[in-house]
């Protein structure tokens, strides 16, 4: 509920920005290319709780980092960690178990093997055809 128009520093601004619109499950509105400092980007993500994503940021070029793409990316690990955790649910309950080497397998995926597990899921009859699967998109 911070005004951040109190602010006079950009850098405060932008992360209290940050917070606010992470807080309230808002990162869809970030503004167009908001561009913020890699220090404000590492400090907002950290805060959130998203410490997965500082390494990318610390890999990027240039000094400042645009939000509209970081969310962007995060949205995408959000969604293939989910496909992997259902992948894994339903084939489990297909199997009842699965060896701890495929739900690594599953677990470390390309967006390419969780794409032809998915496709083929209907016609995997043992663990081995998963196995298959993931060796065959590598």
């Amino acid at each position: 509920d911070i005004d951040v128009e109190l602010f006079q520093n950009e850098d405060n601004r932008d992360l209290i920005k940050g917070i606010q619109m992470f807080y309230q499950s808002n990162i869809d509105n970030f503004k167009p290319h908001m561009k913020v400092s890699k220090d404000i980007a590492i400090l907002i993500m950290s805060i959130v709780n998203n410490e997965d994503f500082i390494e990318i940021i610390q890999e990027e070029e240039g000094e400042k980092i645009d939000m509209c793409t970081l969310t962007d990316q995060i949205r995408m690990a959000g969604k293939q960690e989910g496909r992997v955790v259902l992948l894994t649910k339903l084939l489990k309950g297909r199997f009842h178990s699965l060896r701890q080497e495929i739900v690594i397998g599953i677990e470390n995926s390309s967006l390419e093997q969780l794409n032809s597990l998915e496709n083929h899921f209907y016609e995997i009859t043992n663990q081995e055809d998963i196995i298959r699967i993931l060796n065959t998109n590598k």
